[in-house]
């Protein structure tokens, strides 16, 4: 099964995005917010591109207010990434904690930046059929990123994550992320 975003519905569910996240413009609740997080990656490795593409689509699983608390919060870290190109195919599965802190003590606004860091773990499955490859494996992930809050639901995120090796492929890159909290 392939996974991709084209990109029409991409526009349409970015504009969907902001419009959603600029409507809730009000200050932040204190009740515990969820919700779905779409990613972009671009591998840092050229025979990972040469493989699969320039770019990796995946979706994720947010956890923990839009807008962090100022004393910084721990939540989880859980992406999936599945792509196929040709006869090649490559799933992950992960799942790790992340802190992520403001960077003011008084946040507020409708865009409040934030950084933070997380390590966790990843299944991943790679078959590489022109390199008779087809490995399997947990590998540990790590990650460092800046973000910003759009409204009090709306996350917008660049992150560097560092992922093991699955086969012969190393799947590290920058991630880019857009997700909604509920």
């Amino acid at each position: 099964m392939k996974f991709s975003i084209r990109p029409l519905p991409l526009c349409a569910a970015s504009a969907g995005f902001l419009s959603i996240a600029l409507a809730g413009a009000a200050p932040a609740q204190a009740s515990p917010k969820i919700g779905p997080e779409l990613e972009i990656t671009v591998p840092f490795n050229s025979k990972t591109r040469d493989r699969f593409g320039s770019t990796l689509k995946g979706i994720g699983f947010g956890a923990g207010g839009a807008i962090p608390r100022a004393g910084g919060r721990f939540s989880p870290d859980i992406f999936v990434a599945r792509e196929s190109k040709n006869d090649n195919k490559l799933e992950f599965y992960g799942a790790g904690l992340q802190y992520r802190r403001t960077f003011s003590d008084a946040p507020s606004g409708v865009f409040v930046p934030f950084y933070g860091a997380g390590v966790g773990l990843a299944y991943g499955r790679v078959r590489l059929d022109d390199d008779d490859v087809d490995d399997s494996k947990i590998v540990p992930t790590g990650s460092v990123f800046v973000g910003t809050s759009v409204g009090r639901i709306g996350v917008l995120e660049a992150r560097v994550r560092g992922v093991g090796k699955v086969g012969t492929l190393d799947f590290s890159g920058l991630t880019l992320t857009a997700g909604l909290r509920f």
